[in-house]
């Protein structure tokens, strides 16, 4: 407590006016809310929840209100360091010290105040050196540096050429190559780390973080119109920026790029690097931490998105991954992808320092679905027999040349490998007492490796390169063997005539045709080949890309017990992860403040739950209405049809004769009085199927199709071809329906604005699945960890997330207008309507009268034409 007495508190800086925040048009009242409550929630380290609807200018009220508060927050920062350093006199101290009655007291606190002028001083200094590099860069605007050797380009690039052109060479320089591919003793040093080749420094710790924010949203196309919306404010020229993604996204050596893989791709990238054999020449040693790979060069230029840097790059032949790399460590705001935030591998894979930071991440309403996404994995029986063989041959071929380290480690691997061919073998799927659900002990357990150390052997297939040595094996095997029945299918063709003679007098049949000769000879010469190379009689065991599925699977094996479960289904065994909060914790203690911003948040209690449990106090609430107009939608939920049958979609109920008639009949008279673009969500592709089939037997297609053409949105493929011709029956003829799936591709990130989507049917209320096995595990941990009525919660909060993000595809600017109309008596159930968007309950209302809700419908668009 003493130290609260001398220490200065850094002062609280309170939101500012609306013009401070530089916004480039005169900003919305509630854009003007959304940017004064953000830097409240960032000033205030807080956990914020942001919801604000798509057309509402979320990305820029994002930009100018976080840019903003980095802005006040670092000036205030370093006055604060300045006032530190200049109201303690240490010399005063020291003289106060040596004529103090408690002599030990004294000097303890002059240390104490000693060390914290030295560190802000050397704060101070290290904020001046990286303002001056962030004027620097910025002051290069439109201009690129290209720090490299052009020699040592050509020379790296002959080199690779040379490599290439050596693996089609003789099969004795094929031979030699595999030799390239054994376990060495010391854990493969010739594979550089990561953090060997970053930027050509140590990657030492840090003393000081400085603020930052690391914008983060689901796909490059939305990170690239958050770089768009940058571009059209004045912190575009004052602030540096980085996009950051992975090899796959950004590597432009096609040597890496072919392999299709992100972990190959990245093994290989760094292997490449260290040159040939892992050599390194005087000419390679040039470049800092650069190897062998001629794209390694780094590049200073102008913040760009991930598309303008992997040009760029193709031009001047730089490694834009390497260059990202390296100015992310200098960035003000840095943009990424989902998977590089909350994947922590990812994430220390790119060198990504998250502490102090500010994360902002966009479209946030299913990141619980992403983080258990990409933790999730599964195997298969098939997969598991290619890593046998796999392995089998690998350790077959280098058996006598590994030490005794090594060989324990395979044949550990090898029994796992077996014992879980062993434990999917035993699934019996008419046996429904067996146990096919297991916690991560019980599944050890059951397959008996419950004694083996599953942290030490995944370490060695990490550490050892094991996955991308085992590949690299298979793929160099496989070409020898490919060249050595290429020269027996050469040698076989240089026959002598006596040879071909004999060959003649044996043919079956002396009338066959000259086609049948043909044909038999190919026979004879392809039963040749494989007779000489066995494996290309049939397609060759994918082990190589078996083998990283199951170093992934082992890795799941180490989450904590009641985190994850092990699902065991037909010839399938599934990690299914229950426990997110395990993997975002780093996020929350290392970051600054974290901010969840999309169109539709709510419900909020899943995120506080399960992301933000640890630290409720810090949790932040806001959300705005729309920009349009209240006349300009219209929301009714709809009780009853046009024969005054209670709407009931529940899954017993909505494929009876009257359900589907009275749907039918609702759908024909929407059709009517709604002008352009009519979209109508289904709870599923089953039922969407069933409707349409109803639709043609009972003539009411036909009927529908008198004012609209009907589309139907396709599954499992994809939708570009459905929604052009859709927009353009639309522009051509002036109407147009579209039957799409609630949770479908259609239902989220797609634009149905104005006369796309003039109109929004939401039919029942699509709850998932509650058989599945999935399912019920989410349910059963949700209410074992969170209390007992979160499970039947979490069913809820899944559908009424996947309704508002349906509702979400209409009204998407400030002139726009539509109707949206929820077909389900359920939806007026005041628990339900809790479950909606704030924007929808302002303007929602409750018909239980068809006739009156189509009045309403039919005089909301009548007003439009006025």
């Amino acid at each position: 407590m003493e130290q609260a007495q001398w220490m200065i508190p850094e002062e609280t800086l309170d939101p500012p006016e609306a013009e401070s925040f530089k916004f480039p048009f005169n900003p919305y009242p509630i854009q003007i809310d959304f940017m004064k409550a953000l830097f409240t929630a960032l000033e205030g380290r807080k956990l914020g929840i942001f919801e604000s609807p798509t057309g509402t200018g979320k990305s820029l009220s994002m930009l100018c209100g976080s840019l903003t508060w980095l802005g006040k927050r670092d000036e205030a920062h370093q006055e604060h360091l300045e006032r530190v350093v200049n109201s303690i006199d240490i010399e005063r101290e020291e003289t106060n010290a040596k004529g103090a009655i408690d002599w030990i007291q004294a000097q303890h606190q002059l240390r104490q105040k000693r060390e914290v002028v030295n560190a802000a001083r050397r704060e101070l200094k290290y904020l001046q050196n990286l303002s001056d590099k962030r004027k620097k860069y910025l002051s290069r605007k439109s201009t690129l540096t290209l720090k490299t050797d052009k020699s040592l380009w050509k020379k790296n690039d002959k080199n690779l050429s040379g490599k290439q052109d050596n693996q089609k060479g003789d099969k004795e320089s094929m031979e030699d190559d595999l030799d390239a591919l054994i376990l060495n003793d010391d854990f493969a040093p010739e594979l550089c780390s990561d953090s060997d080749v970053s930027d050509g420094e140590n990657d030492v710790e840090q003393e000081f973080y400085p603020n930052r924010i690391i914008f983060a949203s689901r796909t490059h196309s939305q990170l690239s119109q958050f770089a768009n919306e940058l571009k059209r404010t004045e912190f575009a020229s004052k602030v540096t920026t980085c996009s950051l993604g992975s090899r796959q996204n950004l590597c432009i050596n096609p040597d890496v790029t072919k392999l299709k893989n992100l972990s190959l791709i990245n093994e290989r990238c760094l292997e490449i690097q260290k040159g040939s054999k892992g050599k390194k020449t005087s000419e390679t040693k040039k470049m800092k931490g650069c190897g062998g790979c001629p794209y390694f060069n780094h590049i200073l230029s102008e913040p760009m998105d991930i598309e303008d840097l992997v040009n760029t790059a193709k031009q001047l032949n730089a490694c834009p991954y390497y260059a990202s790399r390296k100015a992310s460590k200098e960035a003000q705001l840095v943009m990424l992808p989902y998977n590089t935030i909350l994947h922590k591998s990812t994430r220390e894979g790119v060198g990504l320092k998250i502490k102090n930071s500010t994360l902002l991440l966009d479209e946030a309403h299913n990141i619980i679905e992403s983080i258990s996404n990409m933790y999730s994995t599964s195997i298969t029986l098939g997969q598991l027999e290619n890593c046998a063989t796999g392995l089998k041959t690998y350790m077959q071929r280098y058996m006598n040349r590994f030490n005794s380290k090594h060989l324990l480690k395979l044949k550990q691997i090898s029994f796992i490998i077996k014992a879980l061919q062993k434990f999917i073998g035993g699934y019996d799927s008419n046996n429904k007492s067996q146990q096919n659900v297991f916690t991560i002990q019980e599944f050890k357990v059951e397959a008996g490796i419950d004694n083996l150390d599953i942290y030490e052997l995944q370490t060695f297939i990490r550490k050892s390169k094991l996955i991308f040595k085992l590949k690299g094996y298979l793929i160099q095997k496989q070409k020898i063997e490919e060249k050595s029945a290429e020269l027996k299918l050469k040698a076989s063709e240089k026959q002598t005539p006596s040879e071909t003679a004999s060959r003649l007098k044996s043919k079956p049949n002396s009338k066959t045709t000259k086609t049948e000769k043909t044909q038999l000879d190919s026979k004879t010469q392809k039963a040749a080949t494989e007779n000489a190379n066995p494996t290309l009689a049939s397609p060759r065991p994918q082990s190589g890309q078996s083998i990283i599925g199951f170093a992934e699977f082992l890795k799941s094996l180490l989450t904590l017990d009641s985190g994850g479960r092990i699902i065991r289904e037909g010839d399938v065994l599934k990690f299914l992860l229950l426990s997110t909060s395990d993997h975002f914790l780093d996020l929350l203690n290392s970051s600054r403040s974290i901010i969840l911003a999309g169109g539709t948040m709510k419900p909020y209690d899943e995120v506080e739950d399960q992301l933000f449990q640890p630290a409720k106090e810090r949790i932040f609430h806001f959300s705005c209405d729309h920009v349009i107009p209240d006349e300009n939608l219209v929301c009714i939920a709809l009780n009853r049809g046009p024969t005054s049958k209670l709407f009931d979609f529940t899954y017993q109920s909505r494929k009876t004769s009257d359900m589907m008639e009275e749907l039918a009949r609702t759908i024909v008279n929407v059709s009517k009085i709604v002008p352009g673009g009519l979209v109508c969500f289904l709870p599923s592709y089953d039922y969407e199927t069933t409707l349409q089939t109803y639709l043609k037997k009972s003539g009411y297609l036909e009927k529908i199709e008198v004012k609209k053409k009907v589309f139907r949105e396709p599954k499992g493929s994809n939708c570009d071809t459905i929604l052009t011709e859709y927009s353009r029956q639309i522009k051509n003829s002036g109407g147009a329906v579209l039957f799409a799936v609630v949770g479908g591709k259609l239902s989220e990130g797609i634009n149905f604005s104005d006369d796309l989507g003039r109109c929004v049917l939401v039919v029942g209320l699509p709850y998932p699945n509650v058989t599945s096995v999935e399912i019920k595990e989410k349910v059963q941990f949700a209410s074992e960890n969170f209390g007992k009525d979160k499970g039947s919660q979490l069913l809820a909060n899944m559908c009424s997330k996947a309704v508002n993000q349906s509702i979400g595809r209409a009204i998407r600017h400030s002139q726009d207008y539509a109707a949206i109309i929820l077909i389900d008596h359920r939806f007026s159930r005041p628990n339900q309507q809790a479950l909606l968007p704030n924007w929808i309950l302002k303007r929602f209302q409750v018909s239980d009268q068809f006739g009156h809700a189509i009045g309403s419908i039919a005089k909301f668009f009548a007003s439009k034409k006025a």
